[in-house]
């Protein structure tokens, strides 16, 4: 079951070589593969609004 039709937002954010990676494969499952936005900590608050509302869940370094 996918979560798909939320507000709230997911923010995974991990430390390199700490098994976040498999933590957050579990995390992220509820979530469509389309509204998940990997991406390292600094690119996402370089993002625009408009692309950061299209996700639910952002996970990464």
């Amino acid at each position: 079951m996918w979560i798909s039709n939320t507000r709230r937002r997911f923010y995974y954010l991990h430390i390199p070589k700490t098994a976040g990676s498999s933590l957050g494969s579990v995390l992220l499952q509820p979530y469509a593969p389309s509204t998940v936005l990997n991406c390292e900590f600094g690119e996402l608050l370089q993002r625009g609004r408009p692309e950061i509302n299209e996700h639910l869940a952002f996970a990464g370094h």
